[in-house]
This record gives C-alpha cells, sequence and structure tokens, in this order.
C-alpha cells in the first residue's frame, strides 16, 4: 500500500515545496527541470524494520497524511539513521511537521507545480520494471599459429545471453 493521491496533494500543498526540517531550505521538487528531489518520509515507519515502527498502527494510519512528511534526502537520511531514533522521535517528529505546515500555511504552491510533483511521486511508488539481465559469452579459438615469428592468432566472439526476462516476439 502507499499514500492515496489525496494524501500526496495535502502533502504537498502544506509543504511549501521546502524541507520540512527546521533550518532547511532545499526544495522538495524541482521546477526547472521537472524533477522530485525530496523524499515523502514516514514519521512511523512504514515497514517492521523502519525506524520509529508501530505495530498497531494500520494500512490507513501509516500511509495517511499525519505520519507523512516531505523531507530532502539528506535529513530523511539523518532522521532514519537507527544511531538517531532516541534524538528523532515520533513525538519529534510530529511537532517538525506541524511547525513546517503552520510555516507554510499560507505558502501555496502553483497547481501545475503540485500537479507534476504529485505525478511525479505516483511514478516513482510504481514498481520498477525489471530489465533484461544480458551475460556475454567470450568464445575464442587459436585461428593458426606464425611458428616463424612465434605469433598466435586468436579468433574472437562475443555473444550476448539474456538472464532476465524472456524476450517476447510478436
Amino acid at each position: 500500500m502507499t499514500p492515496s493521491l489525496s494524501t500526496l496533494e495535502a502533502l504537498g500543498a502544506v509543504s511549501g515545496n521546502l524541507c520540512a526540517f527546521p533550518g532547511c531550505f532545499a526544495p522538495i521538487y524541482d521546477t526547472r527541470y521537472n524533477v522530485l528531489v525530496g523524499e515523502v518520509c514516514h514519521i512511523e515507519a512504514k515497514s517492521e524494520d523502519g525506524p520509529r515502527y508501530n505495530r498497531n498502527q494500520t494500512d490507513d494510519e501509516r500511509h495517511g497524511f499525519d505520519n507523512l512528511v516531505f523531507i530532502c534526502s539528506p535529513h530523511h537520511t539523518v532522521i532514519d539513521d537507527k544511531s538517531r531514533v532516541d534524538e528523532f522521535t515520533v513525538e519529534v517528529l510530529k511537532k517538525m511537521k506541524r511547525d513546517h505546515e503552520e510555516r507554510s500555511h499560507n505558502t501555496i504552491p502553483t497547481e501545475d507545480v503540485l500537479e507534476r510533483l504529485v505525478r511525479k511521486i505516483v511514478e516513482l511508488q510504481a514498481p520498477p520494471k525489471v530489465l533484461p539481465s544480458l551475460v556475454p559469452i567470450v568464445e575464442s579459438q587459436m585461428d593458426r599459429a606464425d611458428n616463424d615469428m612465434a605469433i598466435d592468432y586468436y579468433d574472437l566472439r562475443v555473444k550476448l545471453h539474456n538472464n532476465g526476462i524472456p524476450t517476447q516476439r510478436r
């Protein structure tokens, strides 16, 4: 399960297109290059091995607005660092989210930026396409030897074998 489109839109609308980490002015969405540079951060982790995981939380709560905040990639790494869980508790992150949303309350990103932001997040959450895995197979054989000069000649051939998804012929 992933956050709903309406949750991502609401999150983008209150983010002011800025990282929620105090004092950080990193954008969440690069409007010039149309690239999502920030990340959706779960306050209480989305998986059991993540920091601050709450087994009593439902999937709807886990991927709901109150448990999510936009953070730049470096600060997301800092927040989720297992050695810092005592520093970045659920309470600390909820306060960070609340303070950030209050600061951004009257900052409204344009509809175009918001739409591109949400579209990019949805695109990035899609399961990755499995790419073919090509393995080179090198064959060599000795063609002839020039015994007068002690030089060996080799014929080298390289083939590619697809170990990934099978080729589909139509």
